[in-house]
């Protein structure tokens, strides 16, 4: 375990140092090779899925406080991945974070572990959230976890210009539909 933890934390430092190089350049986009991201994923996903103890989901959710983006959009992602309702209380703050797209990344992985005590917070992010892949992120995750006012909330961007946005509300409704037709009595 202590080994996969090491792992994780290099391969982390490495992401941070591929990343550091195009910013000090001046450009704004960070030009990470495919191979270190693949790498970090898969060491989040084994620390945090194969020992399914709970000091593995806190062992990644430490990477969401990095003050790397990368980082913490990969932890996000990892979080999800586990589908281990424990992830939600490290998820949920990255809802707010300040990059966008951690923000989506943390609402997809919301929607994979499928708990509706987050339908409000996702809801709070449909509506506050300017970026309309944060958006569709959302309205996609309260289809995947249902709960109180998770409808209401995806129609109201039924009628979007955003095509994404639309085609989100669609997916939504029929997800909702569909979990709603399992849970009715025959």
């Amino acid at each position: 375990m202590m080994r996969k933890i090491l792992s994780l934390f290099f391969l982390a430092l490495g992401l941070a140092a591929f990343a550091a190089p195009s910013a000090a350049a001046g450009d704004d986009t960070c030009k990470v090779p495919g191979y270190v991201l693949t790498q970090l994923q898969q060491t989040c996903l084994e620390v945090s899925v194969t020992s399914g103890s709970p000091d593995s989901i806190s062992d990644v959710a430490l990477l969401t406080k990095s003050s790397n983006t990368r980082v913490r959009a990969v932890a996000a992602y990892s979080l999800g991945e586990s589908h281990d309702p424990q992830a939600i209380e490290y998820l949920l703050p990255l809802l707010r974070d300040p990059d966008h797209h951690v923000q989506r990344i943390a609402a997809t992985a919301i929607g994979k572990i499928g708990d509706q005590s987050t339908t409000s917070c996702l809801i709070v992010l449909l509506n506050t959230s300017q970026e309309t892949h944060v958006k569709a992120a959302a309205i996609m995750a309260l289809g995947r976890t249902g709960g109180t006012g998770s409808l209401t909330a995806i129609e109201k961007h039924a009628d979007s210009q955003s095509g994404w946005i639309r085609y989100s509300v669609v997916q939504a409704r029929v997800r909702l539909a569909s979990s709603q037709e399992d849970v009715a009595p025959r």
